[in-house]
């Protein structure tokens, strides 16, 4: 869930594309290009339970040191679009 203040200090929260950590089953996975909310005062991050779940599921398909979300998600919906 968004909210439009932050939590912490009640800034104004912005949509970013964050580069974040994610532990998944104890092993750290480096993600970039995440979208995520970011506070303009404490910069406090703030991403979706939805976005982290898509994040776990795209480390077990395609493992990688770094994973890009915006180029997972591309290949998801070339993918589902070849489909129809």
């Amino acid at each position: 869930m968004f909210f439009r203040k932050c939590k912490k200090c009640c800034g104004k929260l912005v949509l970013v594309d964050a580069d974040i950590e994610v532990d998944i089953g104890g092993k750290t996975q480096k993600v970039k290009n995440v979208p995520a909310k970011q506070c303009t005062e404490c910069r406090n991050l703030v991403v979706n339970e939805y976005v982290i779940e898509r994040i776990k599921q795209y480390a077990r398909d395609y493992p990688a040191d770094i994973l890009d979300f915006a180029e997972c998600e591309n290949e998801e919906s070339v993918a589902a679009s070849s489909i129809l």
